[in-house]
């Protein structure tokens, strides 16, 4: 496959195939960054039992969902909300679409699914950004070392992270011991790393150890000499179930010497369509804020989308 080569590689991700949205974001970065490649999960909900349990394997629940989902397509049938390709003479007008298999917990797999993909980009910087989050209006592929204050020698940025309660961590893993149990496995546990407690954590006022780091996992910079490791380390942590927000901080802190933290961003704690007035403020006044989120496109109000758009794209 021949290399395209490119300062900055844009790979709009999704953990649950909402890829309908597709034009809506190529609409956003499009004018923005000069090459995008969009990575979306072929899902079979009923598996999500055999992708948590810790009984069960990861490679079984796979290679169960890669069959599922091969057999649906062969029958014709599609996910509620893909994204349905134009005719076939416009196709060369859309970058790559990647289809992969997984469970949304463990979605750092389908970086690693994506591989050839990904490598077959002569970029030297790949930015990593969930679907339902809306990067700072200002930022293009021809400013964005420069937005983030690049540290010397860095080769990846990353929001900073948090120590998690044990609490926190038990809710995904099991307990602490088990997971820094799979992340020393691989060599990646980032013990000695100085990170806040998470401001937010609903057991600040007990007697929790906080020995684990977590952190957002939706968006995140690698530069092209890490990202091989970064990936197959990815791939190493989803085999032994480690949740996402815990394995993308520990993987970076761990191989990166010195990584860029970020730590100016708006985050909503709502999983429903985000708060409208506040997605307003942040496209008229994004200020030196990396991102918004969330952002759900696919029902978001028609007029505030427009907005955005707009505001992107200028």
């Amino acid at each position: 496959m021949q290399r395209l080569s490119v300062g900055h590689h844009l790979i709009l991700f999704f953990n649950e195939d909402y890829s309908k949205n597709i034009p809506i974001l190529k609409q956003l970065y499009g004018s923005r960054f000069g090459q995008i490649s969009y990575i979306v999960p072929d899902h079979y909900a009923r598996l999500d039992r055999w992708y948590r349990y810790p009984g069960k394997s990861f490679r079984l629940a796979n290679g169960c969902d890669r069959l599922v989902n091969r057999a649906r397509r062969l029958l014709g049938r599609r996910n509620q909300h893909e994204f349905h390709p134009p005719v076939r003479g416009r196709l060369a007008e859309w970058p790559a679409i990647a289809r992969v298999i997984g469970f949304k917990y463990y979605f750092q797999d389908f970086f690693w699914q994506a591989r050839r993909l990904l490598l077959a980009s002569g970029a030297e910087w790949f930015w990593f950004v969930a679907d339902d989050l809306l990067l700072n209006p200002k930022i293009n592929e021809r400013n964005i070392l420069e937005f983030f204050d690049l540290r010397e020698g860095s080769r990846s940025v990353i929001c900073e992270p948090y120590c998690r309660s044990d609490e926190w961590v038990n809710w995904f893993q099991g307990s602490s011991d088990r997971v820094i149990e799979k992340l020393r496995s691989v060599g990646v546990y980032a013990a000695d790393f100085s990170a806040r407690t998470f401001p937010d954590d609903p057991h600040l006022a007990g007697p929790n150890q906080r020995r684990v780091l977590g952190g957002c996992a939706d968006f995140f910079g690698c530069h092209r000499d890490l990202l091989v490791r970064v990936l197959d380390t990815f791939h190493a942590l989803a085999l032994r179930k480690v949740f996402v927000e815990i394995a993308i901080p520990n993987v970076l802190l761990s191989l990166d010497k010195n990584p860029t933290l970020i730590s100016g961003f708006e985050w909503e704690f709502d999983t429903g369509r985000g708060n409208s007035e506040r997605i307003r403020n942040f496209i008229a006044n994004p200020g030196n804020k990396a991102f918004y989120h969330p952002v759900k496109f696919g029902i978001l109000e028609p007029e505030l989308a427009e907005d955005i758009a707009e505001a992107s794209a200028s």
